[in-house]
């Protein structure tokens, strides 16, 4: 989850904190109701990045974002996450004269902009194996 790393909100990795992330997974484990599949993986997933000191956040996706904090999240300029706001590529709404985004549409996007390089990526190296000079 290093899209949303915020060190000044996350564990170090310590003895300390593997112990717990370890006492977390025997509970899990020996809880009387167990959880479907994927609530299972993902807090199995969640302590074992615990446990490898690995950095985390975990927000709610309905959570609104200040456009500060979301350029942080898409590792980029506030001024030029203001620009894809702007451009209606992400959803926003004001609360008082200040921007607001949910973390489900920071993400959204996030994902399609992933998706749009794979893709570009492919074409790419189809272009290069057919020797079409690029």
């Amino acid at each position: 989850m290093s899209t949303l790393l915020d060190r000044s909100q996350t564990l170090e990795a310590s003895p300390a904190n593997q112990e717990e992330a370890g006492r977390l997974a025997k509970l899990l484990n020996a809880a009387p109701v167990q959880p479907n599949a994927a609530v299972h993986k993902a807090l199995l997933e969640f302590l074992c990045a615990m446990q490898q000191g690995q950095h985390f956040v975990i927000l709610a996706l309905d959570r609104e974002l200040t456009p500060a904090r979301a350029a942080k999240i898409l590792g980029m300029s506030r001024t030029y996450f203001m620009r894809i706001v702007q451009s209606g590529a992400i959803p926003s709404h004001h609360v008082g004269k200040h921007h607001r985004v949910l973390l489900k549409d920071v993400l959204k996007f996030q994902e399609t902009n992933r998706q749009k390089a794979k893709m570009l990526a492919e074409l790419t190296a189809q272009a290069q194996d057919l020797d079409m000079g690029y």
